[in-house]
């Protein structure tokens, strides 16, 4: 067992501990299961709609 393991615990724990929306970590675990182009698509998806989000925040200060 590789020592950042021992002293972070397990990539999945960490992933569950700081993502507390159980059925969001649902999907993500869902879409890591998605062929190559489709995974893609998600990322682009989601990259526009933070994007969009920070834009409308930047906009309102």
């Amino acid at each position: 067992m590789p020592i950042d393991e021992l002293v972070y615990g397990q990539p999945n724990e960490k992933v569950k501990d700081n993502l507390k929306d159980a059925n969001l970590l649902n999907m993500f675990t869902k879409v890591q299961l998605l062929d190559k182009q489709d995974l893609v698509a998600v990322k682009s998806m989601l990259k526009a709609y933070i994007f969009q989000k920070d834009t409308q925040a930047r906009l309102a200060q």
